[in-house]
């Protein structure tokens, strides 16, 4: 029965690995866009990320509360459930980091004035 929770968990990796590149290519493309008229793009795109990341790994992942499995050998369609979205989650995370910093940058650079890399003085 462990190999189908392997299955179940990997399945869930798979399916968080095609998020992660989906929304990555998404908030990487926002953010070349926005880079190509504000210098300072990458670098709030690159703190927001590296503080995303950790945070939803360490700490969203682990806040949807799951049933846990009375004794071994008992409830596997519980625990495929639990290999499944932890396996979901951890593979989705850089994806959804991205795509919440490509956001953020984004809604900043909204607030902030605009300063062109072409006007730049010396």
């Amino acid at each position: 029965m462990g190999i189908f929770l392997g299955i179940g968990g990997l399945a869930g990796c798979v399916i968080g690995l095609i998020i992660t590149v989906i929304l990555s290519r998404i908030g990487l493309y926002i953010t070349t866009e926005m880079a190509k008229k504000q210098d300072w793009v990458w670098w709030y795109f690159t703190v927001v990320f590296v503080v995303t990341l950790p945070t939803l790994v360490f700490v969203g992942n682990d806040i949807i509360s799951y049933s846990y499995v009375a004794k071994p050998g008992q409830d596997y369609d519980i625990a495929m459930k639990i290999f499944f979205l932890k396996g979901l989650g951890l593979c989705a995370c850089p994806g959804l980091a991205a795509f919440f910093a490509a956001f953020l940058t984004a809604f900043i650079a909204l607030l902030l004035p605009k300063k062109s890399i072409n006007n730049q003085q010396s």
